[in-house]
């Protein structure tokens, strides 16, 4: 979708910026769990997100982490 595309456009943007340290963290699966398990780490993500947008701060305010963070996660159907 176009959405997917601007996104993976920025993902490759943003990982050209040089890093201030060398941490940082990558996932990804596609993988069968319980439902409870996706339960939790849908409200995990959401957490995270909202932990995220709600501190963000203007470019180089003083104390702050210039960081970035895409995340993406659905269910899929079943293969028939």
């Amino acid at each position: 979708t176009a959405y997917l595309q601007a996104v993976h456009r920025e993902v490759e943007r943003r990982s050209r910026i040089p890093r201030a340290s060398p941490g940082g963290f990558g996932s990804d699966i596609e993988g069968w769990v319980p439902p409870e398990v996706w339960d939790r780490v849908h409200a995990l993500l959401r957490e995270a997100s909202s932990l995220l947008h709600d501190h963000n701060a203007p470019p180089r305010t003083e104390g702050t982490l210039h960081v970035s963070a895409t995340l993406t996660a659905f269910s899929l159907e079943a293969p028939r």
